[in-house]
């Protein structure tokens, strides 16, 4: 009888690292098709295309994100408008900070705390703004990982 079950654990296991294999395949398509979307929208002017990938599949594609928690407020904003794909809202970028754990309970206004980051990305032309069916939409424009001169709440206080 426990060779049945040890039969039994050993075929299971076998297939959660089959299934497994099989998920990261998919993830890294995932993220090359995401690429792809990204690049394409950004050569049709006027197109803004949004690709919202599961959170697991986003946390893979930058290791940034799993370690949001050790960023300050501006960082963290940046690499959320980095990791994105097209345009994005400042309530997103909130949901998505708060899904990687990071602690905006230090802010009385969160929302305005992160309006504070765009104003100043903005500022440094770091990023878009365009308005659509009512909403405020964010696009990172330079390129990936870089970081603009100056963005930090303490230079503007100068």
């Amino acid at each position: 009888m426990k060779e049945n079950y040890k039969r039994a654990l050993a075929t299971a296991k076998s297939e959660y690292d089959k299934l497994l294999k099989e998920r990261e395949r998919i993830d890294a398509q995932l993220i090359e098709t995401r690429d792809v979307i990204l690049s394409l929208s950004r050569m049709c002017e006027g197109e803004s295309e949004r690709v919202v990938l599961p959170p697991a599949v986003q946390a893979a594609s930058d290791p940034r994100l799993s370690k949001l928690h050790i960023y300050g407020l501006t960082d963290a904003v940046r690499i959320m408008l980095q990791s994105s794909i097209g345009l994005t809202t400042a309530t997103e970028i909130r949901d998505r900070m708060l899904f990687y754990k990071y602690d905006l309970s230090k802010y009385s206004n969160e929302m305005a705390a992160i309006h504070g980051v765009l104003v100043r990305l903005l500022q440094a032309k770091a990023i878009t703004l365009e308005e659509s069916d009512g909403k405020t939409w964010y696009r990172w424009v330079l390129p990936p990982n870089s970081v603009p001169i100056n963005t930090s709440a303490e230079s503007w206080k100068k």
